[in-house]
């Protein structure tokens, strides 16, 4: 995704109707700073129904209790609460795809090496395994 210097007009279109507030606000926000091909006009359209939908089904369970009654009149979650977690799982992966530059990057890095990048420190170490084993050393046992 390319760079703009804050400004829409690039060609880019303004979010339809059918987009709303979440979903609006996404597509305003990275189409003000971004030049997305068309691949990733389409995952970015993708993203925005998506956070619209989770923000519907969001609303939708707060009027509902999050325990509801199963078929055996045992106590179960509420299935909305899967929806809203499946739709904000694929909202993530929809805006990771997109490879949005963090604000202190140049360039946008792929889901490998987002993961890569937290895993190892700055001399290609296994930061988080050295950090996790530095902090669990035990003292010694004392002997009597």
């Amino acid at each position: 995704m390319s760079q703009v210097g804050g400004q829409c007009e690039h060609g880019i279109p303004q979010a339809a109707d059918w987009a709303e507030g979440a979903g609006k606000r996404l597509w305003d926000e990275v189409v003000s700073k971004f030049i997305p091909t068309a691949g990733e006009l389409e995952i970015l359209r993708q993203a925005v129904r998506c956070t619209d939908e989770a923000d519907k089904w969001e609303r939708e369970l707060r009027k509902q209790p999050a325990l509801i009654l199963g078929s055996m009149g045992q106590l179960r979650p509420n299935p909305l609460i899967k929806v809203l977690q499946d739709h904000r799982l694929l909202i993530r992966r929809l805006v990771d795809s997109l490879n949005i530059p963090d604000e202190e990057e140049e360039v946008g890095m792929t889901g490998r090496q987002r993961h890569a990048a937290r895993r190892t420190g700055p001399l290609g170490t296994a930061r988080g395994v050295l950090d996790e084993a530095a902090t669990c050393r035990r003292p010694a046992a004392a002997t009597g």
